[in-house]
């Protein structure tokens, strides 16, 4: 080879490098993606890289069943708690961490009790075994006789089933056990509601007057202690506390009274804190609350913070809710009390979901005024990007998607060129990424 030629092959190598050093933001590669096929199917639980999934209603479905109503509105009758019979079951399948499908396995189905005040209802369950673990779910993810959504501790062996006026707890053994108490200083649920009709009625206020005897409960991490909202003690002043029921031995107890604030449980960050949203009037702000009722403010960054999730004591939240683009991700300081930023990041369309893994992040983001949706996956370690914006179909969009584990993600794409739209559930595997 001659000096020019050399000289030209130098200059491409260097121009190449001074490319890649410019951004390490990678776009896809359309062989990244594996469909899985043209079922929506969703995550019931996952641990090893493996998951029980299930698939779930398209808007075909949905719309034979509208059809059917439209049709004939008395059909409705003979679906009252349970699944048309003009649509197909749920399937059941386990995706193993190689991306190959297999028979999710059934131990058991059974049905319990529970009582919604003077009626008693049944709902229906499947065990499967999940790689020798047990693992608990609703027999039909999307229809039960279910008021509120029935709540799973993390490791799918114990459930709660919420109404209005009690709280239920399945445990291992199969069993329903109410775990809220009958009454509160001495009155029951009905004599709290009429008295908060009468304070409305007398005030003229506007507005339903609802007692929410144990709103939005979560398990905490070990799944012994359960905590909830309550406004059985604020009706005179309004807002609502935390409450806190200690599944050994069964003692309910006032966490934190909000007295005229409202207190919204976000989750825990450990076996003893509880993130906690607070509102009073036009003021908003998050505290870390731990079990025996002590806190203390957590200051975010920017003018209007928002959380987006919680992982451990790790959360995710955009600087200002008002204009949804700028991400942080920051650690529980313990010791003095603060969040510590870990990573942030100015994204370049509105944030939509946030969901980390281990070390890696991904943002679902609104990239354009036509309604398409990106993925931004950033590797916390090294701190290198890939966008994911090349669908391997057309006329698709992003709908939604979940951490397999921190190598692949399960994408639905949304495919909107006909109607009814349908899901198709796709693999996007950033083992070369990373």
């Amino acid at each position: 080879m001659n000096k020019k030629g050399a000289l030209i092959l130098v200059s491409i190598a260097i121009g190449i490098i001074i490319f890649l050093n410019m951004s390490n933001t990678l776009h896809v590669n359309q062989s990244e993606w594996m469909k899985l096929g043209d079922e929506d199917y969703l995550i019931l639980f996952k641990e090893g890289g493996n998951a029980l999934v299930y698939t779930a209603l398209q808007d075909s479905d949905k719309m034979k069943i509208a059809d059917a109503v439209g049709n004939n509105p008395n059909i409705v009758n003979n679906w009252i708690h349970k699944r048309p019979d003009i649509i197909e079951s749920p399937i059941f399948k386990i995706l193993t961490k190689k991306n190959l499908f297999e028979d999710a396995n059934v131990i058991e189905t059974f049905s319990l009790q529970y009582q919604n005040f003077y009626s008693v209802n049944e709902v229906s369950f499947n065990v499967f075994n999940f790689y020798g673990n047990q693992v608990l779910s609703l027999n039909d993810p999307e229809y039960s006789n279910l008021s509120y959504e029935f709540i799973l501790s993390s490791d799918h062996k114990k459930g709660l089933i919420p109404t209005l006026s009690e709280l239920w707890l399945i445990d291992s053994n199969k069993k329903t056990k109410k775990i809220t108490s009958d009454t509160y200083n001495g009155k029951t649920y009905n004599d709290i509601q009429a008295s908060y009709e009468n304070k409305l009625a007398d005030s003229e206020s506007e507005g339903y007057a609802t007692v929410w005897w144990n709103d939005s409960p979560k398990f905490n991490p070990s799944a012994t202690s359960i905590v909830y909202t309550s406004n059985r003690d604020s009706i005179e002043t309004g807002g609502n506390s935390i409450w806190m029921n200690k599944l050994v031995n069964g003692e309910e107890l006032k966490v934190m009274s909000g007295n005229s604030d409202f207190l919204i449980v976000m989750g825990w960050i450990n076996d003893e804190q509880i993130l906690t949203e607070k509102w009073s009037n036009e003021n908003h702000s998050y505290l870390l609350l731990d079990t025996t009722g002590n806190y203390y403010d957590l200051v975010l960054e920017g003018v209007n913070p928002e959380i987006l999730g919680i992982y451990g004591e790790r959360i995710i939240y955009l600087s200002d809710y008002s204009n949804p683009n700028h991400l942080i991700l920051g650690k529980v300081d313990q010791k003095n009390k603060s969040i510590n930023t870990i990573y942030e990041k100015t994204i370049d369309g509105l944030v939509r979901e946030c969901r980390e893994d281990d070390s890696m992040l991904a943002v679902l983001y609104l990239a354009d005024e036509q309604g398409n949706y990106n993925i931004l996956v950033t590797d916390l370690n090294s701190r290198n990007e890939i966008i994911i914006d090349n669908l391997p179909i057309g006329n698709a969009r992003i709908d939604d998607f979940h951490w397999l584990d921190n190598n692949r993600l399960l994408i639905q794409l949304l495919q909107y060129d006909h109607v009814p739209s349908t899901v198709s559930s796709w693999i996007y595997n950033l083992g070369s990424f990373r």
